[in-house]
């Protein structure tokens, strides 16, 4: 096949030797191969980048958390299945919100996802927030630690902070009790996270997570057994994974 642009031999007729040479500089220069023109190659040129996809979680591995103290181990993995739940839906709704966006669709759908998306996103990153700072055979809390000198400093003493810090997580209602620190000014607070995804502070670091949702505890206390339950996850809290918070 011969390219519109490119010279051909003359049909018919015998080429010359300097004709013949000037005829197939011609077609290497048109970057003919094989009868079809072939793309410039371009050494400095980076290959097209693939489209960006969404990030895709994976849940954590906490098999570490068995025999914490008075917290049993079916608790445990019926609380990790259900975490394993919002990493699932998590990525669920992050491929649906991002095929919605490829489509030109923002409708009410989309808006919808988006919602959802808090929900999910947030009770998975609290479940791991809150395994994270438990651990089994635990240490407690030293009077010169850094976490414990932090809030003598703000509450007075740690029997202060400890006290508030009970007194939000017995309130009625679902959510997290969270202690946070402004990292603006350094200031420590207890506060309540409803859901998953409301009353959260913007910018504050999280040092000690408790999760108040009852099934945190339905497995081997009552529903009304929460205080009790909150005594079992101070019993197990890692102050040094939380100190490491602190920065």
């Amino acid at each position: 096949m011969t390219n519109d642009h490119t010279p051909g031999p003359r049909d018919g007729a015998r080429l010359e030797r300097r004709e013949f040479l000037a005829w197939a500089a011609a077609v290497a220069g048109a970057g003919l191969v094989g009868g079809c023109a072939a793309p410039p190659a371009r050494a400095d040129e980076d290959p097209p980048a693939a489209p960006a996809g969404p990030p895709r979680y994976q849940p954590r591995d906490y098999g570490a958390l068995r025999g914490l103290r008075e917290i049993t181990d079916e608790q445990v993995e019926v609380h990790l299945d259900l975490y394993r739940g919002y990493v699932r839906r998590t990525n669920a709704l992050l491929d649906d919100v991002r095929a919605l966006r490829e489509a030109g669709r923002f409708d009410a759908t989309y808006q919808e996802l988006q919602r959802r998306l808090g929900w999910e996103w947030d009770g998975m990153r609290l479940h791991e927030l809150y395994f994270d700072n438990l651990a089994p055979e635990a240490a407690p809390l030293t009077p010169d630690g850094r976490f414990a000198r932090a809030v003598a400093g703000v509450w007075g003493s740690v029997e202060a902070w400890r006290a508030e810090l009970l007194a939000t997580a017995r309130m009625p209602g679902v959510g997290w009790v969270v202690c946070a620190r402004d990292p603006a000014t350094g200031n420590l607070w207890n506060g309540w996270v409803e859901d998953h995804e409301k009353g959260h502070w913007a910018g504050g670091t999280p040092l000690l997570v408790l999760d108040i949702w009852e099934h945190a505890f339905s497995v081997y206390r009552k529903p009304t057994e929460r205080a009790r339950y909150l005594d079992d996850v101070l019993a197990n809290v890692d102050w040094a994974a939380v100190e490491r918070r602190l920065g």
